[in-house]
């Protein structure tokens, strides 16, 4: 009885999860729809807007072949390093971050 009980509790806590996870790149993949339309995500090819392949860690406005603004450039030499935390604030509202 015991091991049946092991055994359901298991499955149930894999399928929970798993399920978790499919909805969380559902929804990962309908937001990045927008992005997609400028950028592209697994090659390092740009577009209208610069490769995201590779930004974590970037600093920002550096990617090569791209014609970044004067203010992107200028956030890159401020500092601005593409991580979680700056990603999250960039695109809850970009114009407050790199003004102009």
């Amino acid at each position: 009885m015991r091991a049946i009980a092991f055994f359901a509790v298991t499955f149930l806590v894999t399928f929970i999860t798993d399920q978790s996870h499919a909805q969380d790149a559902a929804a990962g993949e309908k937001v990045f729809t927008k992005c997609k339309v400028c950028h592209v995500a697994d090659k390092d090819q740009n577009k209208v807007g610069p490769s995201l392949n590779g930004v974590i860690g970037r600093t920002a406005g550096t990617h090569p072949g791209f014609s970044y603004s004067q203010a992107m450039v200028a956030a890159g030499k401020s500092g601005v390093k593409w991580d979680e935390a700056t990603l999250t604030t960039y695109l809850h509202d970009p114009k407050a971050m790199v003004k102009g």
